[in-house]
């Protein structure tokens, strides 16, 4: 009988150990183990949904702004891949037919015009004429120029031209810099001519031929390629052309029909911003073709396939410039044939090489991803040892049936297999979801922040679904999963069977506490232990619970410091996010300038024939034209004078003026022995509604303040100032009195009046030049030597004009404060301008002349430009982008040509709305990353805590055994969690508090009188998000700990 006992025990056992290697036996071990702690389970799957949610949301974010930077590239620079320039007309068909090539554009030159010589310099020289593009023929691979009056050429002899030429004549050419000496080689070549200003209908005559490059050293020739820079040489006497317009055609005679500019003020010309000069378009002329460029874009797939099809059409490895080449690769091609790459959109593409720095972003959603991953494993970890710590004997009871430690670690990682499963699906449905909703939110935002022009109407609201980026998080993820299990996993496989049952290793006391317990042992046989003190002292103070609290706190040391780490974390995020919110507000408050919604800047020249009065009723033409467009409303005009000045003493704060030649790296401006100070000041001259404004809203009498035949100033304090490096506010003047405008100051040869001043006490006036010849020189780091002159300024003021400055106020229309100067200011009626104007009507500026010397001198020679009116028109909108398309359209109609120096519109609400959509994107992303670290540290918090309470239950059963009540209990419990909160808070604050520091001192560099904030908002709410944490983890965790009768817990040693 005994030996069929035995006999059948030895049967069950060893049915037992066959069933056990079973895998679906521990796949359902570990699915029950996860029913049955529903709760611990929901949270894993949390942490694990999360971790993998902001993997996806990171990379997805990337994907989808790659995407977008690759949509605005071609907006903006159009789909090409590859330019082929100067393509043989043999080979036009090969390029054509290759069956790499899916799309391409044949971009046709008739050759280059000489411009007049007023045009000629270092750009300027040519007009180059092309084929006309339409849209079938582009077939998107380059934005279509827009037509910005007129209409397209549809005539052989007719031209559209860039708006730059409109209005401009034969003698008044638009150059930019001083005309250089040529190979002399083309002299006799017609150059373009057409009679008074060009406008639409005007008759152009050109003679078109080819640009060809001569080598100075060698006197070899090569045609240049049709949007090359002009080449010069350097020699003794400066640079000289090194080029000429060879094999010109007959002069034919071309219809203007049109002018062509960028549709939007941001927006490149991209099709004549490269080369000698302007551009024009024809269509289908009687002149032969010069060369022809092919834009193309392929079927390839890397950039070394892309570079391959270069090779085979250049003989160059690599494209010209774009692609690593420069100009010497130009000048030494083995054929006629180059090429140009589009780098930036075959990088969104992804086709890269070892010449690009790519992946920036991606690069940074690593970095992103991997502080994810940490926080993440921290808290998945802690679910996983919560899971083996509650189910010790369920492994022991394991073991003991002959389960092998791989076995028992299969049974972790089956457990974290099937939260992997669940978590991660739903982590990469949760990323996607979340990131649509981010970039629906803010999709102005963030297509501002790609590209202004390109997502303006439309924004940027779709995200990029990549599978490979859903693959990627989703491995990240479950690498992130099982790291997180490995030590659990261990763990779980080498505790013993007794130990497992017996619960032995749920409380350890740790190296550290059994030395510090010998040690306390060996003072008290010596009665100096001092833990024996403070234990007195704090049954004293804090009684039993306290002194349990304490016990508690440093046995399980490790776990604390987790929880502690988990809290400083969370209170650090929300104090970070405080502080950048704070200073993002700030700085948008700061760089907003004050200025209108729209303002238009002028530079008119007064031509021999015309007053200033006639230039000023000008001026208010164009202000009064501007503002009937739909929804414009005009807020004044300004005109701003620059000069030099001197003040009675007492009138300027020379200690605040001082600080501003500091912070500008100049010279002190001087004040003489009597206190007059010298210094540079501005002008404002406003329309008579901005001067009456001031005027009552600082209680001035308009009778002293407004006769313009006897003008009185007012003076400005409270004016904004940017050195470029930082933001402040200036009050330089101290008292009224009287400025004196030096407005006539002799010239010297060679030299050119750059400032007043003092020495030794006495007023100068200061030159700047090259001295003898006039010739540039230049010392060893490249930077020019000038000779400075001084004079005394007596010697050399032929005239200056005494203004008196009857008040000095801080409240003026909002435009002015983008124009006020960082030196003294000083405001006029417009009216006044022609008074103080008066004596300078006879003078004939250049630009040879200081406009210092001269500032009310507004006439120049005949084909120059020196000095101008420089006009400033303000106007209020209602939607701005449309205003601004409308005063487009009437600043190209009527405020061009040779009068209008130059004309520039400012949309400043749609400036100012793009920063303040970027600003809160970049805000948006922030918080949306700081909120789901946070979330992912609370969690944490919250797993730690529950862990460390719900393994105590039979300390916390004992305790009440022994006669400990519920009162003194949550006393103790309370202790504990006070010691967690005090310790979360003060390093959380510590570490938010250093980071907003490092932010403000960032925000320091650029703005001045910045103070040091940690929000205090932010701060109550950390302090509650760590109450509220500890509250409900604690209360979670008694509630499951208490669960169970207190005879039964203590029965549980017994087993």
């Amino acid at each position: 009988m005994a030996e069929d006992t035995r006999t059948t025990t030895s049967a069950g056992a060893n049915a037992a150990q066959g069933a056990l290697p079973r895998r679906g036996v521990f796949w359902r071990f570990a699915a029950r183990s996860l029913k049955l702690n529903r709760s611990r389970t929901i949270v894993s799957i949390i942490g694990i949904a999360l971790s993998c949610a902001l993997i996806t949301a990171i990379f997805t974010s990337v994907a989808t702004l790659y995407e977008g930077l690759l949509k605005a590239e071609i907006v903006t620079e159009g789909a090409w891949q590859v330019e082929l320039v100067n393509v043989p007309e043999d080979e036009i068909d090969v390029v054509h037919a290759d069956p790499r090539v899916t799309r391409s554009y044949d971009r046709i030159s008739y050759g280059d015009a000489i411009m007049p010589k007023s045009f000629e310099g270092y750009w300027g020289r040519y007009l180059s004429v092309q084929e006309w593009p339409t849209a079938d023929k582009v077939k998107g691979l380059k934005p279509l120029p827009h037509i910005a009056e007129g209409r397209a050429p549809q005539a052989p002899d007719e031209i559209v031209l860039t708006h730059n030429l409109k209005g401009l004549t034969v003698e008044n050419g638009s150059w930019l810099y001083d005309n250089l000496p040529t190979t002399g080689r083309d002299d006799d070549v017609p150059r373009a001519a057409w009679d008074g200003g060009l406008e639409i209908g005007s008759v152009i005559d050109l003679a078109l031929g080819e640009r060809t490059f001569v080598d100075a050293e060698s006197g070899q020739e090569a045609p240049c390629l049709y949007d090359e820079s002009l080449y010069t040489t350097e020699s003794e006497a400066g640079d000289v052309i090194s080029e000429y317009l060879a094999n010109p055609g007959e002069v034919k005679s071309y219809k203007v029909v049109g002018f062509y500019a960028p549709e939007g003020i941001r927006k490149d010309d991209v099709w004549g911003r490269t080369g000698p000069g302007y551009l024009g378009f024809v269509s289908s002329p009687d002149v032969p073709v010069r060369t022809t460029s092919i834009y193309l874009t392929t079927n390839l797939k890397s950039r070394t396939e892309i570079d391959g099809l270069i090779e085979d059409y250049t003989g160059n490895p690599h494209a010209i410039f774009n692609g690593g080449g420069n100009r010497d690769d130009i000048e030494n091609m083995e054929g006629q044939t180059g090429a140009y790459s589009h780098d930036s959109l075959m990088r969104y593409q992804g086709m890269t090489d070892d010449r690009s720095i790519w992946g920036t972003l991606y690069t940074l959603a690593f970095i992103l991803s991997a502080v994810v991953i940490g926080a993440s494993i921290s808290l998945i970890y802690n679910s996983f040892a919560i899971a083996v710590s509650e189910r010790t004997r369920q492994f022991g009871l394991l073991s003991s049936l002959g389960a092998s430690k791989r076995q028992l670690r299969r049974t972790v990682y089956a457990e974290a297999s099937m939260l992997a499963i669940i978590g991660i699906p739903i982590g990469l449905l949760v990323g996607l979801a979340g990131t649509f909703a981010v970039f629906t939110f803010a999709g102005e935002g963030i297509g501002m922040l790609i590209d202004q022009e390109a997502f303006a109407k439309t924004g940027f609201s779709t995200i990029a679904i990549n599978p490979a980026v859903l693959a990627l998080s989703a491995l990240l993820a479950i690498i992130t999963v099982f790291i997180s299990a490995t030590i659990p996993a261990w763990r779980a496989s080498r505790i013993s069977a007794v130990d497992a049952i017996r619960g032995s290793r749920d409380v350890r006391i740790s190296r550290r506490e059994r030395r510090e317990m010998r040690k306390n042992r060996r003072a008290g046989a010596r009665g100096t232990s001092f833990g024996r003190v403070f234990d007195n002292l704090r049954l004293r103070t804090a009684g039993v619970p306290g002194l349990l609290a304490h016990r508690n706190l440093t046995r399980a040391s490790a776990k604390g410091r987790v929880a502690v780490a988990s809290l400083a974390v969370s209170v650090a995020l929300i104090i970070i996010s405080g502080g950048i919110s704070h200073y993002l507000n700030y700085l948008t408050q700061v760089v907003d300038n004050g200025g209108s919604d729209i303002e238009v800047s002028l530079n008119r020249r007064l031509e021999l024939d015309e007053t200033t009065s006639d230039g000023l009723k000008e001026i208010e033409d164009a202000y009064r034209a501007l503002a009937t467009v739909d929804g414009a409303t005009g807020e004044g005009y300004m005109l701003l004078t620059s000069l030099c000045a001197s003040f009675e003493p007492g009138m300027i704060d020379y200690g605040e003026l001082s600080s501003q030649s500091e912070h500008y790296d100049m010279p002190d401006r001087g004040m003489t022995d009597d206190g007059t100070v010298y210094a540079p000041a501005s002008v404002l001259f406003l329309d008579d509604a901005s001067w009456n404004q001031i005027l009552e809203e600082n209680g001035l009498d308009r009778k002293r303040f407004g006769d313009p035949k006897n003008p009185v100033a007012v003076a400005l304090n409270g004016t904004q100032s940017n050195d470029g490096k930082r933001y402040s506010v200036r009050d330089l003047f101290s008292s009224t009195g009287t400025a004196n405008l030096l407005t006539n100051i002799a010239s010297v040869d060679n030299a050119m009046f750059v400032e007043a001043g003092v020495d030794d006490g006495e007023p100068v006036a200061r030159y700047e030049g090259y001295g003898e010849g006039d010739e540039a020189r230049f010392d060893e780091n490249g930077e020019p030597i000038y000779d400075k002159v001084a004079r005394p300024l007596d010697e050399v003021l032929l005239d200056s004009y005494e203004l008196p400055v009857g008040a000095i106020v801080k409240t003026f229309p909002s435009p002015i404060k983008a124009y006020a100067s960082i030196w003294p200011t000083l405001v006029l009626p417009v009216s006044a301008l022609p008074t103080l104007a008066a004596s300078s009507e006879g003078i004939i500026d250049d630009k040879d002349v200081s406009s210092l010397a001269t500032p009310f001198a507004f006439h120049s020679e005949e084909g120059t430009y020196g000095n101008t009116m420089y006009a400033y028109l303000s106007f209020g909108a209602e939607d701005a982008r449309a205003a601004e398309i409308g005063m487009n359209e009437i600043i190209a109609d009527k405020i061009t040509g040779s009068k209008w120096y130059r004309t520039y519109l400012s949309n400043n609400a749609e400036n100012a709305r793009a920063e303040r959509l970027i600003g809160e994107t970049v805000q948006l992303f922030i918080n949306c990353f700081i909120l789901i670290t946070g979330a992912i540290a609370v969690a944490n918090v919250f797993n730690t805590l529950t862990n460390s309470i719900i393994l105590r239950r039979r300390e916390f059963a004992m305790l009440k055994s022994i006669g400990m009540g519920q009162r003194a209990f949550w006393r103790m419990i309370a202790l504990e969690c006070f010691s967690y909160a005090w310790r979360g808070l003060a390093i959380g604050l510590a570490l938010g508090a250093v980071v907003t520091f490092f932010i403000y001192q960032a925000m320091m560099m650029s703005f001045e009188g910045l103070g040091f904030v940690v929000p205090f908002g932010w701060v109550i709410a950390a302090v509650g998000v760590v109450i509220a944490v500890l509250a409900v983890s604690t209360a979670y965790a008694l509630r499951k700990s208490s669960s169970g009768s207190i005879v039964q817990t203590l029965r549980e040693d017994a087993i």
